[in-house]
């Protein structure tokens, strides 16, 4: 940093890069804040919402008990297929399980849930909410 006075904030962000990269899919031993900037902002938005109990959305909250009552084999699929932006295949692969139980677990958690994931706003909390 170029003053002394920003070194607090320096290694705030260093503390959130380390965060970040303990949690995260990242290989290299250093990075950046530009280089894990989402992770970070993600984690942080997380972080925000597991504190707000208000802004969960009761039908997802049903769906990973339902999911722990039941093996947990719905939350991970369905969170895959979204990674995947639907892609069954990509899930599957991910899952390392056939793409047809992909289609059976996301449909299936959409009648346990009544989630739309054709609702581009149900398909993002649900992303956020699940990954809490």
């Amino acid at each position: 940093v170029p003053r002394l006075s920003d070194a607090a904030a320096s290694r705030g962000d260093a503390d959130r890069v380390l965060a970040a990269m303990a949690r995260g899919r990242w290989a290299a031993d250093v990075a950046s804040l530009a280089d894990v900037r989402a992770e970070v902002l993600l984690s942080e938005v997380l972080a925000y919402l597991g504190g707000q109990p208000r802004i969960r959305d009761p039908r997802l909250t049903a769906l990973t008990e339902h999911d722990a009552e039941h093996g947990g084999i719905l939350v991970p699929a369905v969170l895959a297929w979204l990674d995947a932006f639907g892609d069954v295949r990509a899930a599957a692969r991910v899952l390392n399980i056939h793409p047809n139980t992909v289609r059976y677990r996301v449909r299936r958690a959409t009648e346990v849930s009544g989630v739309d994931f054709d609702d581009p706003a149900q398909r993002i909390l649900t992303q956020l909410q699940l990954r809490l």
